[in-house]
Parts: C-alpha cells; structure tokens; sequence
C-alpha cells in the first residue's frame, strides 16, 4: 500500500512551524507537529495524533497535546505547561451495505498547571487542575442513497476534576459525501455487498462505475449512446445488441462478430474451463 509523507517548513517573522505526517489511503495515519511562536501564553507547541484500522472493522486511535509558555506581566512572573491525552478504541458492526453500528470508548486526560511568582519574591503560587474523562457511546450509521452519511451516537462518560460528573450526550450528525445519485443506486450484488463505510470498497466502486451514464427511453422506445461511450465501443453504422446474462452488451457489428469467431475457435474447451467444474451454488459474479 503506498503512502504520502509531507513535510511542511513555514518560516514566518513571528512564527516557525514543522509538520510531517504519514498518511494511507484508508483511516490509518500519523501526525507529528511542532510550532513555536511569541505569543507569551503559549511559545512552543507540540502534538502528534494518529489512527489505525485493523482485524474486522476495529479501529484505534489518540493525539497528544503539550503547549508550554512563559512570560512577565508588572509585578509578577508567570509560566504555563498544558498537557492533554487522548486515547480511543472502537469496533463496528455492519448490518448491510450501508448501514454500521458503532461503538467507542475514550479516555482523556488534561493536565493544567500555572504559577506566579511576584517580582523581587521567592514565593510561588501554583494554579493546578487536573481532568479526567472516560466516555462510552453506541451508535447507528447510514449512508443513504442520495450520498448523506447520517450519524445517530449516545455517549455516557464520566468527569473528574474536584468533583466527579456523569453526564450523558444524544447527538446526530450529517455528513454530505461526493456520490452521485447512480454510484448509490448501483445494485449488482457482488459490488452491492461491499462495506461503503471501508475507503477502499468506494474508491473501487467510484472507479467501476465512473464510465457508466444514465439514458432515459423516449416514447418511441429509443435511447441516445453517449458520445463518449459511442467513440469508446468504436460503434459505426451497424450495432448489435448481445445479451450477457442480466445485461446488454451493444457491439459494433465488425468487432462483435470478430470477436465471436476468434472465440468459436476453441468454444469446446473454453466451456470444459469455465462451466465444467464450477459448482451449482456458485455465483456468476454478475447476478
């Protein structure tokens, strides 16, 4: 599987900035990011996060966070150091081809501190908290036809800081997607089968069905060939229409009848190779 690594060097007045990132084609990545600034109240910042799917429809995931910063306001000295962690797991569970249940468990963890310490005084003050958070949520996912992912989620989780809080969370989200109203419609088994949520089922689907067109029949029975298609198939004058199994095929006549010759030549064994030993269950691929 290949990956993109990109560097990314900004050099500013008042700012320096490093990313580098590895990233697939899926959900699995890695981020590393390093920025520092002279904005007092956070100077130099750091954070990586990255995810990883894996096994059947499992998925893991986490971002670390740090900003540090120091300055002198009149009369005192001040210094800031923010720490946040997040770690996250999660497995899905596909009902049919468009539609997951979800489930997740979070744990985040921050940690603030910050001190003054008075002008020409030994004496720091120190301004800590600490929050602790564990989340668990279930969900429902569904990719409609019309290429609308919608998000139903209801998290329970827990909050402790000085004092410990339950809290629960309903939410819906809606996500719009690229699809056309045809790649959703699509409905050959073997294609209509594959999980939409995995990247990679509709990278290929987009591709398979990025040459097909909708035609509409007018009342005399006729459709018009796209052009595109019509220079594809090399069509001229004469077409043949030849049935494949739950489909048409429309051939230029020369080419068709090419075609069959050079296959008639050999037709007994290349029946023997594809029918002879194909079990009675198996599917044709098609429908």
């Amino acid at each position: 599987m290949k990956k993109l690594i990109t560097m990314t060097l900004i050099c500013l007045p008042m700012l320096f900035s490093l990313n580098i990132s590895a990233e697939e084609s899926n959900e699995n990545y890695l981020q590393i990011g390093y920025t520092s600034s002279d904005y007092k109240h956070a100077d130099k910042i750091t954070n990586v996060s990255g995810s990883l799917e894996f096994g059947n429809n499992y998925s893991l995931w986490g971002s670390y966070f740090r900003e540090t910063g120091d300055w002198n306001d009149p009369g005192e000295y001040e210094t800031l150091t923010n720490k946040k962690m997040l770690i996250g797991f999660g497995k899905s569970f596909p009902v049919n081809p468009s539609t997951d249940i979800t489930t997740s468990f979070i744990y985040d963890k921050w940690d603030y501190k910050r001190t003054r310490q008075a002008t020409g005084s030994s004496l720091i003050t120190n301004h800590p908290s600490d929050i602790n958070v564990t989340e668990a949520s279930i969900g429902v996912r569904n990719l409609t036809s019309s290429g609308i992912e919608i998000s139903l989620e209801n998290s329970w989780g827990r909050l402790r800081s000085n004092s410990t809080y339950y809290y629960y969370t309903p939410s819906i989200e809606f996500k719009f997607t690229t699809e056309t109203e045809l790649e959703s419609s699509f409905k050959l088994s073997q294609v209509s089968k594959l999980n939409r949520f995995v990247k990679k089922n509709n990278d290929f689907i987009r591709s398979y069905m990025s040459g097909l067109k909708v035609v509409e029949v007018d009342n005399a029975g006729r459709f018009l060939i796209p052009k595109d298609l019509y220079g594809f198939a090399g069509l001229h004058k004469e077409l043949v229409l030849s049935s494949s199994v739950n489909m048409i095929e429309i051939w230029d006549k020369d080419k068709y009848e090419a075609s069959v010759a050079e296959t008639l030549v050999d037709f007994g064994n290349l029946a023997e190779d594809v029918m002879g030993n194909q079990p009675q269950n198996e599917s044709d691929g098609i429908s």
